[in-house]
């Protein structure tokens, strides 16, 4: 399900310099994707950092209390991440490969391949017909991805920034890679403080077209407009995501966007 991004920080977890490997944000936030902890995360970081260990000594180096240090050890055994040893009546811990976080995302994959259909089944007998939805959260934000993605229309966005990279570093490149394959074509319309990163990794994409607004154009909310889905998306401390499903709605939207698209620069 993460693709490229799986293979990539497996890669650089288990090719590590311990002369120059250090514990980055990037890492711990990989690592809950897998359903660890914050404290199991780094951890199971340290441990792979310094090696065979005594948790003790694992302790000192991560600045975790040692009770603590245990209880994660304990749940990083039972998830198969690391094994003990006893020698010289003193109990020393080591990583188990990191491939085996790969085995973990292909369990995750067969489990949920099992018990989607039930799942859609149930949704189906459920559901309500909604004209409105809201996503919140960084979660939101993926599922609303997903949907895009689903949907598989031309998707035209008024007031894009590139923070997307930031915000969602993991799902971000998997997303792109599905669009591509499914050949959805993309027209963004970009605000003048844009961020560059970003801006670059998007139009770096064959199926996507890039425009600049005016200067005067800046704001932290983006217009989403795909088949008959408009979607409002605020960059709040916790985005919200407002879809609305709507033809007639859309075909309104779209206009906005058909003037703006000829008055902004390439």
């Amino acid at each position: 399900m993460y693709g490229v991004v799986l293979t990539i920080t497996l890669e650089r977890l288990k090719n590590y310099n311990p002369s120059k490997f250090f514990m980055e944000q990037e890492h711990i936030e990989f690592l809950k994707e897998i359903g660890l902890t914050k404290t199991e995360s780094k951890v199971y970081l340290t441990l792979l950092e310094i090696g065979k260990s005594l948790a003790g000594t694992i302790s000192s180096r991560s600045g975790i209390y040692r009770k603590n240090v245990y209880d994660a050890l304990e749940v990083l055994s039972k998830k198969g991440l690391v094994v003990s040893n006893i020698q010289n009546n003193k109990r020393y811990w080591t990583c188990i490969n990191p491939e085996r976080i790969k085995n973990i995302f292909e369990e995750k994959l067969s489990l949920f391949k099992v018990f989607l259909p039930e799942l859609l089944s149930k949704f189906k007998e459920k559901k309500q017909k909604q004209t409105v939805e809201l996503y919140e959260g960084i979660e939101g934000i993926k599922s609303f991805n997903n949907l895009i993605l689903k949907e598989n229309k031309n998707l035209y966005i008024i007031g894009a920034t590139g923070l997307l990279f930031k915000k969602l570093k993991f799902s971000i490149p998997y997303y792109l890679e599905k669009s591509r394959k499914s050949k959805i074509k993309s027209f963004i319309l970009f605000v003048s403080n844009y961020n560059k990163e970003g801006f670059n990794k998007i139009k770096e994409s064959k199926n996507v077209k890039c425009k600049i607004l005016s200067k005067e154009f800046i704001t932290n909310t983006q217009l989403y407009l795909f088949g008959d889905y408009s979607a409002i998306n605020i960059w709040s401390e916790e985005p919200i995501t407002v879809v609305i499903k709507s033809k007639e709605i859309s075909e309104g939207f779209m206009k906005y966007f058909e003037l703006m698209w000829r008055i902004a620069r390439s």
